[in-house]
């Protein structure tokens, strides 16, 4: 089975929100090796405003998860570090979005790739041009994003690294 190359944003805003992201990419690597970590940044909640600020982040790697499959594991990984269902855009410990996987295009009634509202969020493209500019996007299946990813620009200072 070949690796794929994915990109998940994190998120986070209850609890010790840097550690919540640590560790759910430490917890991810069980299933993806990452190659690039973005700068953690710290945004405003959207749709939602009366919460807490969140921590956000993104990653890039390969997986040998099919994209379903990665979805189920990222969803067991928020349960295990406490995320219960509450409603659309509310507080959560960790969150984390499939962006991209690979060149494919998924829409399934459990998961749209690539992430439909990607460019419309600052705290997901803040973090892939941090992506970009380790190199991440250079040749490969995702090189063609390069250019988009690229016409964006960092709307946060980092809050810390890795």
């Amino acid at each position: 089975m070949k690796a794929s190359k994915v990109v998940l944003a994190l998120g986070s805003n209850m609890g010790n929100r840097r550690e919540n992201i640590v560790r759910a990419v430490s917890m991810l690597e069980e299933f993806c090796a990452f190659e690039a970590k973005s700068r953690i940044y710290e945004t405003s909640p959207v749709g939602y405003a009366e919460q807490r600020d969140f921590l956000n982040a993104a990653v890039f790697g390969e997986t040998l998860a099919e994209p379903l499959e990665l979805l189920r594991q990222c969803k067991r990984l928020e349960s295990e570090l406490g995320r219960r269902a509450n409603f659309r855009n509310g507080p959560r410990p960790i969150d984390i979005d499939i962006i991209f996987y690979e060149n494919e295009s998924v829409s399934t009634e459990e998961l749209t790739v690539p992430h439909p509202r990607w460019r419309e969020r600052d705290f997901v493209t803040t973090p892939l041009v941090d992506l970009l500019e380790q190199g991440a996007f250079d040749g490969g299946a995702l090189a063609e994003l390069k250019r988009e990813i690229g016409a964006f620009s960092k709307m946060f200072e980092p809050f810390s690294a890795f």
